[in-house]
């Protein structure tokens, strides 16, 4: 804790007079502060996961004026609108596109900001933290019935002189009345980083607007983890989103979705991999709070021997949420007998006239479908491949844009070449 306060000290100092900024600062310390970090013990939330690994006491602080290191910086990519964002700050501030704005928190209108933040509950300590040492805030907004024809990628990478930081990322995304976009979160960072990432997203779809969300974590394989997405969808918004983890020590998922307009839809799919020493922990709330709204959640991983995954999804449907189609499914493959797998799926129904099911299932590869590859041939470290390939695919969201299921395919050969041997 001594060292999160010399963090948010520091980081506080470089507000410089922008005194509403300084004021929303401590009012989210003072919040972490009574909230702390959250505890397995007491909290069931966070029965399988200690956040305490995330933040070591000899954590540094990371200046938001400190240059960051840019040299293993990816090159601008022109198959997508690009957005770099280094330890937390935009790195090309000349990004133009027609119908949408990008800003940060040190130039916007920081009414505006506070006023969309005003809209989502702090659930723990450590997103009452991630609010407290965000000066940087991003912002990307999409106008109203802006069609954008390609994919625009968030590309966060971190790189500096310190030997173990807290890199902090705030993220507002805004989808206005009509409009339709899809959005690629590319994170990555060096092999040795032991940095905590800690990044928050906040997401409002219009009524009838569209987003397309991807998520991509290949971080260093010290590196920890964070990421809270809040998403809100109106009347007849539609939120497809993909999620494929495999990078970091340490990782934890929040998602917490709220369905507030009727006849939206949401469908977030996720692939990861745990290997030894890893620890990854997807933890998701959906809130149908009005009728005739669907949900779908698919979340598939592969887990070796000495990993550890978690998945705790609760889907609430509200006492008026008529009509509601809601499934939530989580699918483990084990490649070992010391994998270790939790998973706790959730439904809490107080309507009637509602379509709902949920469920997980944990085992490990069937002998016979590796004895088959075997008698025609195929190796058996490339017969385990193969299925773990058809495996995590069928998690991939065939409406995706075709250069973000490439990427995605990309992504998936690396991870399946690296930890299923």
């Amino acid at each position: 804790m001594e060292s999160l306060k010399k963090i948010y000290e520091g980081n506080r100092r470089e507000f410089g007079n922008i005194a509403r900024l300084k004021n929303f600062s401590a009012e989210k310390f003072q919040e972490f502060e009574a909230l702390g970090l959250p505890n397995r013990f007491k909290n069931d939330d966070w029965k399988y996961t200690n956040i305490n690994r995330a933040f070591p006491e000899d954590l540094s602080y990371l200046g938001l004026s400190d240059t960051p290191d840019t040299a293993n910086a990816p090159e601008l990519d022109s198959r997508y609108y690009d957005i770099h964002i280094a330890n937390g700050v935009i790195t090309n501030l000349n990004f133009k596109l027609d119908g949408v704005s990008v800003g940060h928190g040190l130039s916007e209108s920081w009414d505006s900001i506070e006023q969309s933040l005003s809209r989502y509950k702090i659930k723990n300590g450590v997103e009452a933290l991630s609010q407290a040492i965000a000066g940087n805030i991003v912002t990307l907004k999409v106008d109203p019935a802006t069609i954008v024809d390609k994919p625009i990628r968030l590309f966060f990478y971190h790189g500096h002189q310190l030997e173990k930081s807290l890199v902090n990322s705030l993220v507002l995304i805004e989808v206005g009345r009509n409009a339709e976009v899809s959005i690629l979160e590319d994170h990555i960072g060096p092999v040795e980083s032991k940095d905590t990432l800690n990044h928050s997203f906040f997401i409002s779809i219009d009524d009838n607007a569209s987003l397309n969300h991807v998520k991509i974590q290949n971080t260093g394989s010290q590196t920890s983890f964070i990421d809270h997405s809040k998403i809100t969808l109106n009347r007849h918004s539609r939120y497809k989103a993909y999620n494929l983890a495999r990078g970091s020590h340490f990782a934890r998922y929040e998602l917490s979705m709220l369905l507030q307009g009727e006849g939206s839809e949401a469908t977030f799919n996720a692939a990861y991999t745990t290997v030894e020493g890893q620890h990854l922990d997807h933890h998701t709330i959906v809130d149908h709070a009005v009728p005739n709204c669907v949900s779908q959640q698919l979340y598939k991983g592969i887990t070796s021997d000495g990993g550890r995954s978690v998945f705790n999804g609760k889907v609430f449907i509200r006492k008026n949420a008529v009509g509601t189609d809601a499934s939530q499914m989580n699918k483990n493959l084990l490649l070992g007998d010391q994998a270790e797998v939790d998973t706790k799926p959730q439904m809490e129904i107080d309507a009637d006239d509602v379509k709902c099911g949920h469920g997980a299932t944990v085992g490990g590869i069937d002998p016979d479908q590796i004895f088959y590859l075997l008698s025609r041939g195929v190796p058996k470290d490339r017969a385990i491949m193969m299925l773990a390939r058809g495996f995590l695919r069928d998690a991939t969201l065939d409406s995706l844009d075709p250069l973000l299921k490439e990427r995605i395919n990309e992504e998936l050969e690396h991870g399946l070449a690296a930890y299923v041997q």
